[in-house]
């Protein structure tokens, strides 16, 4: 019974530093047998980044817009329906 709880931990720790992977990709280095936060230094965002960060913003907003109008026209089509 002890050896199955043991597994669960396991499973259950794996999973969690699994989702912590995948939340940060790349955050995370391997030393040994554990993970270590990377501490390089980063450099600083450049211009074109700034710029494909401004698009997607864009066109995330854009996104919000259309998603709300056509929420809105659903809505307004489900009142009209009763």
């Amino acid at each position: 019974m002890v050896a199955l709880w043991g597994l669960l931990f396991v499973i259950v720790l794996t999973m969690i530093s699994g989702a912590r992977e995948l939340m940060t990709p790349g955050a995370w280095e391997k030393q040994g047998l554990t993970y270590k936060l990377r501490t390089e230094d980063q450099p600083a965002a450049t211009v074109a980044e700034l710029r494909n960060y401004h698009d997607r913003q864009q066109k995330l907003e854009t996104l919000y817009r259309h998603l709300t109008l056509h929420a809105a026209g659903q809505a307004a089509t489900n009142l009209n329906r009763r």
